[in-house]
């Protein structure tokens, strides 16, 4: 079958940044400006508003299965979904039959935007950039004319600019968006079948969407916007008015330099330090400021609902908000309502949850419900924050069935290395005959039997696996530390009367020419002891560190030759022209890292450095691979891939996929029909290449997203 090459222009009431692209399709006032299309190498054709419909070349095409690629092709189903085929009677175009050049320039690491990644492959036509301004014009209502209030024109009624001028740049511009997709699409490479699967997976999970309580989440609006205002009127209160409002960042520092204290920021770390120079001081009223500032803070990033609101359909079904190989590895990232970043919740925040969607029904105004929080007593920032996850819910008469892979990530990687002890330790864990694992991590790096570790203990154990596996230090330490109530001072109360003499000396000998992260010597010491006792537990994981990075090393220095890695599990090959650098995963999917070279580094070793996008700053640069990362990278991403394999066995069984947010997936069924455990039996039905492996997971079943 020929390939179709389409795009899009439009206009509409509704901005598509805030609603995203299947909202914005199914709005009333969208409608299609023009529509530029090209069949395989042939001319760019274009369709225009009040044209006849282009049935010979283009809708008899779509109709018998032709391939349709887009840039963004979510967008270009979802205006043909809701518009083309519904209002305009031009046929059914198949989530099947797409491809996406956007997609495939984010499996190949490179930038989604069109403009961007012509440019950076440097393609024959680029976007026309000035076209742009030209297109937003367009696309949005205008405001009336003086002279047209003045002639009584309706400010009820839509007005839109349409100058002829215009329209024909806008329509040049769409023809030049074609063109530059069909040369982007020529030098990309295509999806591999299975993946393609996975993308016309993801595009029909997408615009089945999942159902969000839309009448809670306009009564939690209204919640927060009472409680922000509590909050704001209390800072005003006991500054005595020197901060209105608890996200002054700039006045609130000065108040507090003013009570004696040294402010450096307000982080969630800064804020733990001023509490305890304010308790020092005997200073309640700062004690109590900065809490509110926390309160206040919450508010803001609480403004998902809002937005959440926005972006839902007219059937309550939010649509659209996971995006495909958004990160490197294959993983999906959330937009909008942010399903991957919602609030962790456990089973004691259950009657806490509860509490306040009861307050929420009941409530009559927000101050209603802001006394009844206070009465409970529940603060009310903490539980509003906790019902996130919870305005996520089944259709009438369906239920909801999630299942969570546990710790896939820790198995993942003491799978690819081969490291035996700790497989053991994982198959007895869920065997029911073993500790878990946080203990055994303890255990293992200061060789206190498993028995004798305490809770706090096992805490340590817990910030051990979550922070050092991928090379992490003192710092990756610290971070994940803090986040979970471990503080230097305490850990080295904890850890010191128990170290290795010899271990500890070698640990404070690395004091020297690293960095402290302002700390003293013996807590950095204590720290760095931690570190090292976990890399001793796994010396065949730390090994792989060191193996892959030197497997680049060696693909990038001899472009052209397969190396392998791990007993075959891993592979790495760099093109001759060393335009790409690839790392094969268990599963055949590669990994793509754009214009590998060699470079010596700050202690005169070779790196491979690549163009990418710098996590830390969102920038395209330079990013240099090192075996922690590159280790990162192997193990997430054999886990998207066990991921999709369980999921698509539940599509294939008829559980349909509404949502999935890291390593869970979930599944909307009709009461009284499937079963939590058959979920997870196929969610647990291992690929071939993944044979051993030790997966395993947790399930439940239940109206709303309580995981």
């Amino acid at each position: 079958m020929p390939t179709v090459h389409l795009d899009f222009e439009t206009r509409s009431a509704a901005d598509l940044k805030k609603v995203g692209a299947v909202r914005y399709a199914m709005d009333p006032t969208t409608e299609i400006l023009c529509m530029a299309y090209r069949v395989d190498d042939g001319p760019v054709l274009l369709w225009k508003r009040g044209d006849p419909p282009p049935y010979f070349g283009l809708l008899d095409l779509i109709a018998e299965g032709a391939t349709v690629t887009a840039h963004n092709a979510l967008f270009e189903l979802s205006i043909w979904t809701y518009i083309c085929e519904p209002r305009m009677g031009w046929g059914k175009l198949s989530p099947h039959q797409m491809d996406c050049t956007m997609a495939r320039a984010h499996i190949m690491s490179l930038p989604g935007g069109l403009d961007r990644v012509a440019q950076i492959l440097q393609v024959k036509n680029q976007k026309d950039a000035g076209g742009y301004a030209v297109m937003m014009k367009l696309c949005r209502p205008r405001k009336l004319t003086k002279a047209e209030v003045k002639a009584g024109a309706d400010p009820n009624v839509l007005h839109w600019n349409e100058d002829p001028a215009d329209l024909a740049r806008l329509y040049s511009y769409c023809i030049d968006d074609v063109k530059a997709e069909c040369d982007i699409e020529k030098v990309l490479p295509r999806m591999s079948p299975p993946e393609k699967e996975v993308y016309h997976f993801d595009l029909t999970v997408n615009l089945r969407g999942f159902r969000l309580d839309t009448a809670l989440m306009r009564r939690a609006s209204v919640f927060l916007a009472e409680a922000k205002q509590r909050v704001n009127e209390e800072v005003d209160r006991i500054t005595e008015g020197t901060v209105d409002k608890a996200t002054k960042v700039a006045k609130l520092k000065g108040w507090l330099a003013d009570r004696g204290l040294i402010v450096d920021g307000l982080a969630k770390g800064d804020i733990e330090g001023l509490v305890e120079q304010a308790r020092a001081l005997g200073d309640e009223d700062v004690v109590e400021v900065l809490s509110l500032r926390q309160q206040g803070a919450k508010a803001t990033s609480l403004s998902k609902y809002d937005t959440g609101l926005k972006c839902v359909g007219f059937d309550e079904r939010a649509r659209g908000l996971l995006q495909y190989h958004k990160a490197s590895t294959g993983r999906w990232a959330g937009s909008l309502y942010q399903p991957h970043n919602l609030e962790r919740v456990s089973e004691d925040d259950d009657p806490l949850i509860a509490r306040m969607l009861t307050i929420l029904r009941s409530g009559v105004s927000g101050a209603d419900m802001i006394d009844w929080c206070e009465m409970g007593p529940v603060t009310p920032m903490r539980a509003i924050g906790k019902c996130t996850r919870a305005m996520i819910c089944a259709g009438d008469g369906h239920d909801l069935i999630g299942c969570d892979y546990s710790n896939v990530e820790g198995r993942g990687s003491a799978w690819l290395a081969s490291e035996h002890w700790k497989l053991e330790a994982f198959c007895a864990y869920d065997a029911g005959t073993g500790p878990d694992l946080y203990k055994v991590a303890y255990s293992g790096s200061f060789g206190v039997p498993v028995d004798q570790v305490t809770k706090p203990l096992r805490q340590i154990g817990k910030v051990q696996e979550l922070a050092l596996g991928y090379q992490g230090g003192v710092g990756a330490f610290m971070s994940m530390g803090a986040n979970l109530g471990i503080k230097p001072q305490a850990l080295f109360d904890t850890v010191a009367p128990i170290a290795d003499p010899a271990r500890w000396s070698a640990a404070a000998d690395k004091y020297q020419g690293s960095t402290k992260f302002g700390l003293p010597e013996e807590h950095w010491t204590a720290l760095r002891y931690v570190v090292d006792g976990w890399r001793v537990a796994h010396p065949k994981i730390v090994q792989c560190w060191w193996d892959i990075q030197d497997a680049v090393i060696q693909a990038v220095w001899e472009p052209g030759e397969m190396v392998f890695l791990f007993g075959g599990k891993i592979r790495v090959y760099c093109t001759r022209d060393r335009r790409f650098l690839y790392i094969y995963l268990p599963s055949g999917r590669p990994l793509a890292y754009f214009k590998p070279r060699l470079e010596k580094n700050s202690k005169d070793r070779w790196q491979v450095v690549v163009e990418g996008n710098d996590s830390r700053t969102n920038t395209w640069g330079d990013v240099y691979l090192y075996g922690g990362l590159l280790w990162e990278n192997c193990v997430q991403a054999l886990c998207r891939d066990l991921l999709v394999h369980g999921m698509m066995i539940c599509e294939r069984n008829g559980y349909p996929v509404v949502l999935h947010v890291h390593d869970e997936g979930v599944y909307e069924v009709p009461e009284g029909e499937g079963d939590v455990a058959e979920v997870q039996r196929m969610m647990a039905i291992l690929p071939k290449w993944a044979a051993g492996f030790p997966l395993a997971s947790a399930a439940w079943r239940d109206k709303r997203y309580v995981k």
